[in-house]
């Protein structure tokens, strides 16, 4: 929810300001918003509540968790891309849509990978 929120929100500022061009939309400026926050916050939420039975270091599991959310991020991008620009979606909606998607597959990536045992 926070991280609609502050997509949304970076959305709409980027565009009263008119902040974003062909080479980098306002929306995947937006995104790397809403990543800034996710990513900061989802490291303490996975560490600490999820996967708190790992036995691996934290500065690793932390490089690991931060390699995974940038192909996330790569991801999200292609998504939002072809979503909004060839399927003319709203920008929202299709934020939404690729956040289940893209998050969805991360928790099996982290799961696997980033936080194993």
């Amino acid at each position: 929810m926070i991280n609609l929120a502050t997509f949304s929100l970076s959305l709409e500022y980027y565009h009263m300001h008119d902040i974003g061009n062909s080479l980098f939309p306002e929306y995947w400026l937006a995104l790397l918003t809403s990543q800034i926050f996710s990513i900061t916050s989802g490291f303490y939420l996975f560490l600490n509540f999820v996967f708190i039975t790992s036995s691996l270091k934290t500065s690793h599991q932390f490089l690991r968790f931060l390699v995974t959310n940038l192909f996330a991020l790569l991801f999200s991008m292609l998504n939002l891309k072809i979503m909004i620009d060839y399927f003319n979606w709203d920008t929202n909606i299709a934020y939404l849509i690729s956040v289940v998607i893209v998050q969805t597959a991360n928790y099996f990536v982290q799961l696997n990978f980033s936080f194993k045992r």
